[in-house]
């Protein structure tokens, strides 16, 4: 978000705000159409690109959201399978319902589904096996400290063998330095997300810099 000055807000500064005032849905529908549909293109030029898009609690009770997934998708050039939904697991939990049919839905029209911040919500394994998600988002809670407590080192070891072993890619979350990245590689996690591997940017100099770094590189 900008503000009057021209600055970029940050999403932790105002999405409490827009949950309180019930306007998350208008947030996540404004996402969803700027990058299937103003960035669509642009983002589909860029080889072996995947994008990401972070769904609200509030957004999974609105009966219009998989109507207008849906309508987006349908006019997008983006192909779907280069599509991740997020959902947080305390998102899922507190709307079950919604996000069972959304999940559904959306895997079959080709999208992938990531369950986020798992482990946030103390929720059981057993959620897994009724949410058939493609990947499973660990908690920077048990990341940040991983190097020094064997504790957070166990849970993020158990959390990865059985996402493996449901067939689910794993992606640690605030991975911010290279220790913390190479005992992630130790454990053998698929993914990291962090200030490590990359700060955030806005999406036009994001895609700037992939039209100018060569394909080898990018």
């Amino acid at each position: 978000m900008v503000d009057e000055q021209g600055k970029l807000i940050m999403p932790g500064a105002f999405i409490p705000a827009a949950e309180r005032y019930d306007l998350m849905g208008h947030v996540d529908r404004w996402v969803i159409h700027h990058v299937l549909r103003e960035f669509g293109a642009r983002l589909a030029a860029v080889p072996g690109l995947s994008v990401a898009v972070n769904l609200s609690a509030n957004s999974l009770g609105e009966p219009f959201l998989l109507p207008f997934l849906h309508a987006e998708l349908h006019e997008s050039v983006l192909p779907a399978s280069r599509i991740r939904l997020e959902i947080t697991e305390t998102a899922l939990i507190n709307n079950m319902a919604a996000a069972s049919r959304l999940v559904a839905e959306m895997r079959s029209a080709g999208c992938t589904v990531a369950l986020d911040d798992f482990g946030a919500g103390l929720s059981s394994f057993a959620y897994l096996k009724q949410f058939p998600v493609d990947y499973l988002k660990i908690d920077g809670s048990f990341i940040r400290h991983l190097v020094a407590s064997a504790v957070d080192r166990e849970i993020v070891s158990s959390i990865n063998d059985i996402g493996h072993r449901l067939g689910i890619l794993t992606v640690a979350e605030s991975v911010e330095d290279e220790q913390t990245l190479h005992t992630l590689r130790a454990i053998g996690v698929d993914y990291a997300q962090g200030y490590v591997i990359g700060r955030p940017m806005p999406l036009e100099d994001f895609l700037e810099r992939c039209r100018t770094v060569p394909a080898d590189n990018a």
